[in-house]
């Protein structure tokens, strides 16, 4: 494979160390950690964490509980961490990575910190910094090869889309360049190195399956998949049978864009399947304001895709052998941050909600018929600022957030069953 290295950023390394222990501390008691505010079905339901409910039944969550206190990760920067978002690289490996912003206008640098078994004894441990790429645009991240990361952004300095991974605990990075323009939005990978990528101009989306095991990249345009009369949104995640869930925002449902018309707000979300090049339509809705931001997590035969709209609500579709439902959760005074992730049947929604005086983390469980349980952070914690990221092993979310005073913190949300 002919990948070419990206830059080391030598100068930030000099300044700060090429390499150094991260400070961690915990945040408050175990008794303060293992509740928080709101914890649903805290006070005796066993934790669910295996694939299988009694009784031959489906496992099910009826409640979340905080595994312990909080896990701060101590990053002695000058500025504050931003969009932290977590990444399984392997079975008893996740990698948190974050960005810091630099001198220029709208650039920024990418970093990773492994931590090895945060779905077992809590709490886990914790890697080294690097410092992977200088970033001109927003960055997306999915699973490679086994013990990587698998990156999509702008070139710096180019501007041109590439495809480029990065090993924890190693300077640098390595990257493809590829032949088409647009902006990436969504990213998803398997471990054979194929991946599916969606990119945007302004105002429509475009998928492609991209394999670099071959050099150069194998490249195969699947369509578009929505069009709008402003920017869209897009998420991708690896379905069970080895293809992918893919969610936008468009101006009509399932919109290939093939018919002549005058584009209009993104007020639809809709949701795919895709194998290889294969698209297939499997849901979609309609809301009444345009929507900004789209998430996606699935587990099974379920997904839930998660949409932010102009009016600060955030309605979510969830798709499943049964049918559609749709569902939305109280709106927020502001504009929000959020993420998603599939537990069992259920979800679990991470809210950062600007608050006065200073932002609140909550952790929602879904189902169905809405929102059942919530976790807020432990008394005495440091207000999120940037976040969240929710990743999902089992009964045990991971959520990933960043403070306004240099840390990132990494907790875990734990399913209590019936």
């Amino acid at each position: 494979m002919n990948w070419r290295w990206g830059l080391s950023l030598v100068g930030w390394l000099v300044a700060c160390g090429a390499r150094s222990t991260l400070d961690v501390e915990t945040l408050g008691t175990s008794g303060e950690g293992a509740g928080g505010q709101g914890a649903a079905g805290s006070g005796g339901g066993a934790v669910t964490t295996g694939s299988g409910g009694s009784g031959g039944q489906p496992p099910r969550c009826e409640g979340l509980v905080w595994a312990g206190p909080p896990v701060g990760i101590g990053v002695a920067a000058a500025t504050p961490a931003e969009r932290p978002r977590l990444v399984a690289t392997s079975p008893t490996t996740t990698v948190l990575l974050f960005e810091f912003a630099t001198s220029g206008a709208g650039s920024s640098e990418l970093f990773s910190v492994p931590i090895t078994g945060a779905f077992g004894a809590w709490p886990p441990t914790s890697g080294e910094r690097e410092v992977h790429l200088p970033l001109v645009a927003p960055v997306v991240t999915s699973a490679g090869a086994p013990g990587e990361v698998a990156f999509t952004t702008l070139e710096p300095g180019g501007g041109a889309p590439i495809l480029g991974r990065l090993t924890p605990e190693q300077n640098g990075s390595s990257f493809v360049t590829l032949p088409f323009g647009g902006s990436p939005l969504a990213l998803g990978g398997t471990t054979d190195e194929r991946f599916l990528l969606a990119s945007g101009p302004p105002n429509f989306l475009r998928l492609d399956v991209v394999s670099t095991v071959v050099s150069p990249p194998l490249i195969q345009p699947v369509g578009r998949v929505g069009c709008a009369d402003r920017p869209l949104d897009a998420e991708i995640v690896e379905d069970v049978a080895g293809g992918f869930w893919i969610a936008n925002t468009s101006d009509q449902p399932h919109d290939d864009c093939l018919e002549p018309d005058i584009p209009e707000p993104p007020r639809v979300v809709s949701l795919w399947r895709a194998e290889l090049t294969e698209l297939t339509p499997v849901a979609s809705h309609e809301g009444e304001e345009s929507f900004t931001e789209v998430d996606l997590a699935a587990r099974d035969e379920v997904a839930w895709v998660g949409a932010a709209d102009e009016a600060n609500g955030y309605t979510l579709l969830r798709h499943g052998p049964g049918g559609d439902d749709v569902l939305s959760v109280a709106p927020s005074p502001a504009p929000a941050q959020y993420d998603l992730g599939a537990i069992f049947e259920e979800a679990v929604l991470a809210r950062v909600m600007p608050t006065v005086p200073g932002d609140e983390l909550r952790v929602s469980l879904l189902t169905p018929e809405g929102e059942v349980a919530a976790l807020s952070l432990p008394p005495a914690s440091v207000p999120p600022a940037s976040g969240p990221a929710v990743l999902v092993d089992g009964g045990r979310a991971l959520i990933a957030w960043a403070d306004a005073i240099g840390t990132v913190w990494v907790g875990r949300a734990d399913c209590v069953a019936p």
